[in-house]
């Protein structure tokens, strides 16, 4: 795994995965163009697990993993910026969301309502922007309405 946001030696937490990930192989795709049938054969302690797309076997919360992943692209978003904005080059950062609802809905009126993902963006860009290594990027701006802004274009 070796992947470090700060650039530094991986976390404790990716050793384990990776550990975890390497004791405990997986097949791919065993139904190969047969769609709808798709499954992802994990093998575990005491036999195999047969899971389909959107499955998870253990105590997985997709929600706190889409969190940990849009924490860490804002932090890693801002650690370019503060190397970059310097040079004048301008950060760019995307996310790829399978499905529209998880970053904006809308209600009968059409008014525009944030999703899981819009929401975890705007929590966690606040979060990140009171962080003192992140003061410089953030001395003429307004918190309360800077997340809203940054991610709606």
């Amino acid at each position: 795994m070796g992947f470090s946001p700060r650039g530094g030696e991986s976390s404790l937490n990716e050793k384990s995965l990776k550990t975890w990930a390497e004791a405990h192989a997986t097949k791919g795709n065993a139904t190969k163009g047969n769609k709808g049938n798709e499954f992802l054969e994990l093998r575990v302690p005491g036999g195999e697990q047969y899971l389909k797309p959107g499955q998870a076997w253990g105590d997985v919360d997709a929600l706190a993993v889409q969190r940990e992943m849009i924490r860490r692209t804002i932090r890693e978003h801002l650690d370019k910026e503060k190397r970059l904005r310097p040079q004048g080059i301008k950060v760019l950062s995307l996310f790829f969301i399978d499905v529209v609802d998880k970053y904006r809905q809308y209600d009968a009126d059409g008014n525009a309502v944030k999703g899981d993902c819009a929401r975890i963006f705007e929590e966690e860009y606040r979060r990140a922007a009171k962080l003192p290594e992140y003061n410089t990027l953030f001395q003429d701006v307004d918190l309360t309405r800077a997340a809203e802004e940054v991610h709606n274009g």
